[in-house]
């Protein structure tokens, strides 16, 4: 009996430990969450949109392009609700800001 108890325990703790979110869209999430936490400096931006689409060039990490395209796009009145968009996307997807 024991083991029919411990089993199912083991596999949750795992699921626990693990995130949803591929690396690659992590990091994209995580750069363009970096440029709307620190300031929204109009001159980091392309800068931090460039890193996301770095991220999500590798064949396979779709789900996230088209969002990371549309940052590209913005214009500079719609820079911060594009971000908001991204970031709501990335949430979607499971993606949680760094703590820290």
């Amino acid at each position: 009996m024991l083991r029919v108890v411990v089993a199912p325990a083991v596999l949750l703790g795992l699921a626990a430990c693990t995130s949803g979110t591929p690396a690659a869209e992590q990091d994209a999430c995580t750069a363009i969450h970096a440029w709307e936490t620190g300031g929204r400096d109009p001159e980091r931006y392309d800068h931090a949109v460039a890193s996301a689409q770095d991220a999500l060039s590798e064949p396979g990490r779709g789900s996230l392009t088209a969002a990371a395209e549309a940052l590209a796009g913005a214009a500079v009145p719609d820079r911060a609700t594009a971000v908001e968009g991204f970031l709501a996307r990335c949430a979607d997807l499971g993606w949680q800001p760094p703590e820290g």
